[in-house]
């Protein structure tokens, strides 16, 4: 969009705007634009953490009407942000008529990039930095939802949807002996709609829904530019292995429906109840087609040129869950609340694969896999009050299920399974303290002796607590402060898993009432330290994974109101870390704005983006950006 566009816009706007603000509207918009300079390093990596472009800008904008007496419409609220190219863009709009209906709209989009040269390149020793694992989508989410007599006992609801990305990028295609990067075409989108009733009566109160899902999944792989040589630089058991040409599809078409039943219930002061109840049943069709030239080795050693596969697969997953939970206020001081959950569902799949190499050998193979899984919990917590300033509460979770998965094996038709357990009691306690208006504390801490998990990283013998204060030193000067930490250990020989976590943080906010400024300063400090041990490759030894990260970040932010009502902005963020991948992250700002008339005001704002990494200095990046432009607003008289 031209300045001259965008400045038509806003003259519209705001004429449209005036013209009707005897009718009870009021609005604002954030106009600018923006310049994007002296972008350091590799351009893909700045896109990949940043990605904010140059060009004119709607910032912030929206549009409020409001009429009591409106019998079709007696309120509307319109906002929105990012749009002209911003990598995050949206748009909220509620509109409602208090006896008639009460309509919700909301859309995102996401610019979603990703490049990074050091992600799985094993190429990049070799100076290559080009990316083998890289996106580059364009993501849309729609969801509107419609309630008919939002204030009447029994309100009909329609509620819908639709989420769809689209795009390119790079991934590897994997054959015996060698992977090729090659290009990839990106297409899915999922739709969902659900309807039903609520039921609200004095004491209680009730959902009815149905819905249905349909879903689909489209990726294609090409490559069509002669022989070419993959990620492995050596032949394989001394044969070559290139690729020469290569169309692979991959196709989903997915679908379901659901249903869901939710009740809520106060029969008295002293007792409430809550439960819920949800049964789906997707499945999804895969259909795989793969088409490959060049020179490639079979797992029985032999070469050839040309292979083909077609594959066909479906799969369907009937899913329950539900809960439960209770809460009794037994005196003034004491209360129990009791929660159930459960989750189950089960996943039966059948495959088929007709492969061909070159035109001699041609194997056709079926697979049948079923997978299950259920997970329960039951929590209790007793809440007392040990005064009005001060709540203690104790409590006890027990967590339980089974799970059962096809195992991984070279044979494509082995039938073997793995069976999980989750096995675990978790003790449970806070404390709330409020010393007058000054003072607020919190406390919380849990903590398992472990016995079953589902997952190596998964919670085991562990124990977690967080405190979080807020101080009030006066007036004009507010404190806070939180510490948070986590220690998780799995000592199962096969696992061997250590993992650390502190983090610290602090933040003063100082406003006073007799001085032209504002302060709002934070700082944090965080430890984080893993170790488990893994498979090494190539020849399938223990190896331990360890990662450390020591990281300082803070914010500064100034705020200055100067004469002639004109205000300066002044800050910035920092992060600086240390240990397994050092990097440092600087975002320093300033903006300015003054006053142009009754309701213009002037803004521009500086912003520099530094990143580095120590260790990976191709991914260092900086660059300037500077927007300038107008923050205008309307309101009914």
């Amino acid at each position: 969009m031209k300045s001259g566009a965008w400045l038509s816009a806003l003259t519209l706007l705001f004429g449209t705007g005036t013209t009707l603000a005897q009718e009870r509207w009021s609005g604002s918009a954030d106009l600018r634009n923006r310049f994007v300079s002296d972008v350091g390093g590799i351009d893909g990596v700045y896109r990949s953490v940043v990605n904010r472009g140059q060009g004119p800008r709607l910032y912030n904008g929206d549009l409020r009407f409001v009429d009591p007496g409106g019998k079709k419409l007696d309120e509307l609220n319109v906002s929105g942000s990012g749009w002209g190219g911003d990598p995050y863009s949206s748009v909220h709009l509620d509109a409602r008529a208090t006896e008639l209906y009460e309509l919700r709209f909301n859309y995102r989009g996401l610019s979603y990039f990703n490049d990074l040269p050091t992600f799985a390149n094993p190429l990049l020793q070799e100076g290559l930095l080009l990316s083998q694992r890289s996106v580059d989508l364009e993501r849309r989410l729609l969801d509107v939802e419609l309630e008919l007599r939002p204030s009447s006992r029994i309100v009909p609801f329609l509620h819908v949807l639709h989420n769809d990305n689209a795009g390119r990028g790079v991934t590897t295609f994997v054959t015996n002996g060698d992977e090729f990067p090659v290009g990839t075409d990106f297409d899915n989108q999922l739709t969902s709609f659900r309807g039903g009733l609520k039921l609200n009566l004095s004491h209680w109160n009730l959902t009815l829904e149905q819905g249905g899902t349909d879903f689909a999944d489209a990726q294609q792989l090409r490559y069509e530019s002669g022989p070419a040589g993959g990620n492995n630089r050596r032949p394989v058991l001394g044969n070559s292995v290139e690729l020469e040409r290569l169309d692979q599809r991959y196709d989903v078409d997915g679908g379901g429906s659901f249903s869901r039943a939710a009740f809520q219930a106060r029969p008295s002061d002293k007792a409430s109840f809550a439960g819920q109840f949800a049964y789906s049943r997707p499945h999804i069709d895969v259909r795989q087609s793969l088409s490959a030239a060049g020179l490639f080795v079979s797992p029985l050693l032999t070469q050839f040129s040309n292979f083909t596969e077609n594959a066909l697969g479906d799969a369907t997953k009937p899913h329950s869950a539900a809960s439960w939970t209770t809460v009794l206020r037994l005196t003034k001081k004491l209360r129990i609340v009791q929660s159930w959950f459960t989750d189950r569902f089960e996943i039966s799949s059948a495959a088929s694969v007709t492969e061909t190499l070159d035109s001699a050998t041609a194997t056709e193979r079926d697979l049948l896999r079923r997978t299950t899984l259920s997970l329960s919990r039951n929590q209790i917590d007793a809440m007392y009050d040990l005064n009005r300033r001060a709540t203690v509460r104790v409590g006890h979770r027990y967590e339980w299920g089974a799970a059962e998965t096809p195992t991984a094996s070279l044979t494509f038709g082995s039938t073997g399974s793995r069976r999980g357990l989750v096995r675990r009691h978790v003790a449970l306690a806070s404390a709330t303290v409020r010393a007058g208006s000054k003072l607020r504390l919190a406390l919380d801490f849990e903590s398992s002796p472990g016995n079953q998990t589902f997952f190596r990283t998964g919670l085991m013998n562990y124990k977690k607590g967080k405190a979080r204060v807020r101080y009030k030193m006066s007036e004009d000067l507010v404190l806070t402060g939180s510490f948070s930490a986590l220690d998780n250990r799995n000592d199962d020989p096969a696992i061997d898993l250590d993992y650390l976590n502190r983090r610290k943080s602090v933040s003063l906010t100082w406003s006073p009432r007799q001085r032209p400024f504002s302060l709002v300063a934070d700082y944090t400090r965080s430890n984080l330290s893993s170790s488990t041990s893994t498979v090494g490759l190539p020849f399938f030894g223990v190896e331990i994974a360890s990662y450390r990260e020591r990281a300082h970040q803070g914010g500064l932010y100034v705020d200055v109101r100067l004469p002639r009502d004109t205000s300066l902005n002044a800050g910035g963020t920092l992060y600086a870390g240390d240990g397994s991948r050092p990097s440092r992250f600087y975002q320093p700002r300033v903006s300015v704005d003054a006053r142009l008339g009754k309701r213009v005001r002037w803004v521009a704002e500086w912003r520099w983006h530094s990143f580095a990494e120590r260790f990976l200095r191709v991914e260092s990046f900086r660059a300037h950006e500077v927007s300038v432009g107008i923050q205008a607003s309307l309101r009914s008289r």
